[in-house]
């Protein structure tokens, strides 16, 4: 709990302090320190002459302090200008040798130094590190500050311009880059004909669970060599072509299945699939397409050797079928004459759809 309200007051501390700019009259960045002082951040004063406020001095004791990667105290002096303006401010480290500041300005600073000077990375913002009342301390204001020499602010007017051109050329390239992208996923890519026909893919499903379901007859020779005598699996489809070409491909992956079985015949499955086109820069691009569907099989798959005779079937004894599915096969059989017969059947569904199949051979 400790922790959580140190983390709570800490940001509470940093969004207060990020409401202090430079150029702000003087009252509200005093209510602003005031503010922070009130967090037991650290106290506040002011120091007037003649009637008005020339400096706010903040301490703070034993805290972090993130550009320094160190835990010190700090004096913060917010100088106020004759037009009672924050003007800039001098930060001092009592604990902290210079060559310790030095440092660490170095590292997070020191690609845009000139001369004495640091500058933030849009050259907004500069620090001069000095000794100051035997402290270590670093002037902090604004570039357009009238105080910094010629020499600085001329380097600073042609360090912007070089920065402008390298932001420049950076968007440009990234711009080019976004736009290479965009035409190598046009030309690469596989998209969802549902995006541009919608309901594609359920009138694809309707088909292949039709063909699916004559097809696992047909097929069903291989599962009963294997022994299977029952098929629960879910498989993805996916359909798909290149641009230019008109005739899908089918590949399928297992998703969950009771067996180690594939409906291999599934690929032999055809449909040509609508040609999609993308507009780009002027360009049209004929698109690579696909779509993504599932195909659920429930079936029972098996073979039981049944008598008709006086136009009565005897009962039939196969465990793995329920009296339902005894059921569809009495049914099956009500037309055929009476004699010994080989029924091989296929009972359930795929994808919900009825698929059952019986075929009759008299032995």
């Amino acid at each position: 709990m400790k922790k959580y309200l140190l983390l709570l007051s800490l940001l509470i501390s940093i969004s207060i302090q990020s409401q202090i700019k430079i150029g702000q009259p003087v009252n509200e960045t005093l209510a602003i320190l005031d503010n922070l002082s009130k967090l037991k951040q650290m106290k506040v004063s002011a120091d007037y002459r003649n009637g008005r406020v020339v400096e706010i001095i903040t301490y703070k004791h034993h805290q972090l302090f993130y550009d320094l990667d160190v835990i010190t105290d700090e004096i913060g002096r917010y100088i106020i200008d004759e037009n009672d303006n924050y003007a800039y401010n001098i930060m001092q480290y009592p604990q902290l040798p210079l060559s310790f500041v030095a440092e660490k300005l170095d590292k997070y600073y020191g690609n845009d130094k000139i001369e004495d000077y640091y500058f933030t990375n849009d050259f907004e913002d500069f620090m001069k590190l000095s000794l100051i009342n035997e402290y270590a301390s670093v002037i902090h204001g604004k570039s357009t500050y009238s105080g910094l020499p010629e020499s600085i602010s001329n380097k600073i007017q042609i360090k912007r311009k070089l920065k402008k051109q390298q932001k420049i050329i950076k968007e440009e390239k990234a711009k080019n880059e976004q736009r290479l992208f965009e035409i190598e996923s046009l030309q690469n890519d596989f998209f969802n004909i549902d995006n541009y026909e919608k309901g594609y893919s359920l009138k694809v499903i309707s088909l292949l669970e039709d063909y699916a379901i004559k097809k696992s007859f047909e097929n069903r020779t291989y599962l009963n060599q294997k022994s299977f005598e029952e098929l629960k699996s879910i498989y993805g489809i996916r359909i798909y072509t290149e641009a230019g070409k008109r005739d899908g491909k089918l590949s399928i992956s297992k998703l969950s299945t009771n067996i180690d079985y594939e409906p291999e015949y599934l690929k032999d499955f055809k449909i040509d699939l609508p040609i999609i086109k993308e507009n780009f820069e002027g360009i049209e691009y004929e698109l690579n397409r696909e779509i993504n569907i599932f195909i659920e099989y429930n079936l029972k798959i098996g073979e039981v050797i049944l008598t008709k005779k006086a136009d009565k079937i005897k009962s039939i004894t196969d465990n793995n079928l329920t009296d339902i599915d005894k059921s569809k096969i009495i049914f099956y059989l009500k037309d055929y004459k009476n004699g010994k017969y080989s029924i091989q059947y296929q009972i359930g569904s795929i994808n919900d759809k009825e698929a059952t199949n019986i075929k009759a051979i008299k032995i």
